[in-house]
């Protein structure tokens, strides 16, 4: 049983429920935003426990070219953050068993990608420009998810949370699109 929270949501339907977290217990759901990145500066801010997955979910936009931006997890507590082919992806290793925030900030004009862990930040410079002009996805594979947040040039765009629907399933919502999308 997902522990829930009070709904904040200001729909007055008891039906829907904030979820503390989802998951998805087998086999995977790609959930396209229908947001495609047209900005400077894009944002991805996700609250997650990788939950023993080894490998297989890709948050964000990949399909192999040079504006590829994405969190892959790669192994087990190990997540890759990818800015541009241009670039190499880099490893970060997460502590098993809790939640982590994670921030991946893009900047086209300073050709720069910053990584923000529980507060620790890194980064690196790349080139050419990432994901201007391509859909951004969600792909659910057992991990857990609290949050995730696009924000493109400051200005959050698709805010996603765990809810259960007014049909009593577990899903995500969009609190800025207003739609539910079920995994």
């Amino acid at each position: 049983m997902i522990p829930t929270v009070t709904n904040p949501l200001g729909i007055t339907d008891p039906r829907l429920r904030q979820l503390d977290y989802i998951t998805k217990a087998s086999g995977n759901t790609v959930i396209d935003t229908g947001f495609t990145f047209s900005g400077n500066v894009l944002k991805y801010d996700v609250t997650m426990d990788l939950n023993g997955v080894a490998y297989g979910s890709i948050i964000g936009n990949w399909n192999g070219s040079t504006r590829d931006m994405y969190i892959l997890i790669r192994e087990l507590n190990c997540i890759r953050v990818h800015v541009a082919l241009s670039a190499p992806g880099t490893d970060y290793y997460l502590s098993p068993g809790s939640f982590h925030r994670v921030q991946v900030t893009a900047d086209n004009t300073a050709k720069a990608c910053t990584v923000d862990i529980d507060g620790v930040a890194a980064g690196y410079t790349f080139s050419g420009s990432c994901v201007s002009g391509m859909p951004l996805t969600v792909d659910f594979f057992q991990w857990k998810m609290k949050s995730y947040r696009i924000l493109q040039d400051g200005v959050i765009v698709r805010d996603l949370i765990p809810v259960t629907d007014m049909q009593g399933r577990e899903c995500v919502y969009d609190t800025v699109k207003r739609k539910f999308y079920q995994i």
